[in-house]
């Protein structure tokens, strides 16, 4: 896929970071509060410490001396924030200046299908490729839709991945575009005596860097990205 056909997709799970510090008192502890949705297997409530993303992210606040809560919210709620820092992609907040930015793990985007109702495979080097084929995402992370339509893929949308993967086995889409940890640990929980089924399609140049980003706006960015950065060397 080109850069440009990729740099509109959001990895599912973007989270809305507040970093919360106390300035000029050096010896006490950063706290960290951020909004988030449910995205399994990276950001989850019903995970130990979180999730994937959740226990990196509690290692390296700890390792800095301080103490970080995640509060999930529904996906029209969260959608509805506004806030400087954040946690996901850099590469999708083009239209924000960040102080800082602190990668914590990187994941890799991926078209999945289900075999049964394409028994010769689906092969895909450009979008031309998947002409004639509807698409699922999460509601929001396809920023260039109408890229999609116009190589004649339809793109079907959904608040959830559970649901997009019921419509995918049912055949009501061809296949889901998402990053790949999440595919597994979704169709494991949903189809875990049909996983075999489900085939992955790795996307070209589909990297997903998860990391930390601090605003300018945020008070003592400095100070705080400087306390992260030292505990993520210190590891």
């Amino acid at each position: 896929m080109s850069a440009s056909s990729t740099k509109g997709w959001r990895g599912a799970g973007l989270v809305y970071l507040l970093l919360i510090a106390l300035p000029g008192r050096a010896e006490q502890a950063l706290s960290l509060v951020f909004n988030s949705t449910e995205s399994p297997p990276i950001w989850s409530e019903e995970l130990l410490q979180g999730g994937l993303g959740g226990e990196i992210l509690q290692a390296l606040v700890r390792a800095a001396h301080g103490t970080a809560n995640i509060h999930y919210l529904p996906l029209k709620r969260y959608e509805k924030l506004v806030a400087g820092n954040r946690l996901g992609n850099p590469l999708y907040f083009i239209g924000q200046e960040f102080g800082a930015v602190i990668p914590l793990l990187t994941t890799h985007a991926v078209f999945c299908y289900y075999q049964p109702h394409h028994p010769q495979g689906i092969a895909y080097q450009t979008l031309s490729d998947l002409n004639g084929l509807t698409i699922g995402v999460i509601r929001g992370t396809l920023e260039q839709k109408e890229e999609f339509e116009r190589y004649g893929v339809g793109v079907e949308e959904n608040v959830t991945l559970e649901a997009l993967f019921r419509k995918l086995k049912a055949g009501r889409v061809d296949v889901v575009l998402v990053i790949d940890i999440m595919a597994y640990d979704a169709i494991e929980k949903l189809f875990p005596l049909e996983a075999i089924q489900f085939r992955y399609i790795e996307v070209p140049n589909g990297m997903t860097p998860i990391a930390l980003m601090l605003g300018k706006d945020t008070p003592d960015y400095e100070m705080l990205a400087a306390a992260l950065h030292q505990a993520m060397d210190d590891k």
